[in-house]
């Protein structure tokens, strides 16, 4: 029409808009919602456009990170009393995002230990320590080594 196109896109579904508008709702909200927090969950699948190196995808890729792992913190902290099992499905999503993180990993030895899961908590340990040492060539935070020294050593 007048010689120029009109893409209309009324009826396309993007899931960046949808993991928005769900997360934006569970954030905004006085009670966590662990519904639309699996559903946002469920949504990312990871950083933003990663395939494509476009500049102008970074601060979108950031911005959906930063907002996934506080909702998935937030979630963790609201049930880790009441189902400890489900708290422990968050860290693990938690630290396949971010997986030199120390929060994750020292909530999760800690989960481990007080649920009774002794091996799964010196597997996590020991996973960290070599993912660290072979990436990096560095050894887990005081933090972390103290975590681990105090529940079994």
């Amino acid at each position: 029409m007048n010689q120029s196109y009109c893409l209309l896109l009324d009826s396309v579904y993007f899931d960046a808009e949808e993991f928005n508008k769900l997360a934006n709702g569970v954030v905004n909200s006085k009670v966590l919602d662990h519904k639309t927090i699996e559903s946002v969950i469920e949504i990312y699948k990871g950083a933003f456009l990663e395939l494509n190196a476009y500049e102008w995808v970074y601060e979108y890729s950031e911005t959906y990170q930063v907002t996934i792992l506080h909702l998935l913190i937030e979630a963790y902290k609201d049930i880790k009393y009441k189902d400890p099992l489900k708290a422990l499905s968050y860290l693990k999503i938690y630290q396949k995002i971010e997986p030199y993180s120390e929060y994750a990993v020292l909530n999760l030895i800690q989960t481990f230990a007080e649920i009774g899961w002794r091996s799964e908590a010196i597997r996590t340990y020991q996973s960290y320590e070599k993912l660290l040492e072979e990436e990096m060539s560095l050894s887990p935070a005081p933090q972390v080594r103290d975590l681990y020294s105090m529940l079994f050593d």
